[in-house]
């Protein structure tokens, strides 16, 4: 089955996430019939980016390693808040990693009741 990823944060679970997917998507792939792709990722401070093909997880990684944020790495689609992101990034599956405020739940809330809309 094919998940497409929208990463709502990337910060070290996101980043940690990427890296879980670079090193095992074959073994995710041939074991549970899995194919996994991050097809959006945004974040407050490193940007946001969007293909509908997906990106190379560890070419994401190398990426944020050497310019610290996701402001100049090519993507057809840049530039969305979060909820542009779950709007319109075609992904079945939202990973919401944002800061969230521990008395409101928010932004993660609001995120999370959109995407399921």
């Amino acid at each position: 089955m094919k998940y497409n990823l929208a990463l709502v944060g990337f910060g070290n679970v996101g980043q940690g996430l990427a890296e879980v997917l670079s090193k095992k998507a074959s073994l995710l792939r041939e074991k549970f019939d899995a194919d996994i792709r991050i097809v959006a990722i945004c974040d407050l401070y490193k940007g946001s980016i969007a293909d509908p093909s997906g990106f190379d997880p560890q070419i994401l990684l190398d990426h944020i390693n050497e310019k610290g944020d996701l402001k100049e790495f090519p993507a057809p689609d840049k530039g969305w808040d979060a909820c542009e992101t779950i709007e319109n990034s075609d992904a079945n599956v939202l990973v919401e990693l944002s800061f969230t405020d521990l008395k409101t739940g928010e932004p993660a809330l609001s995120h999370i009741i959109q995407a399921l809309e």
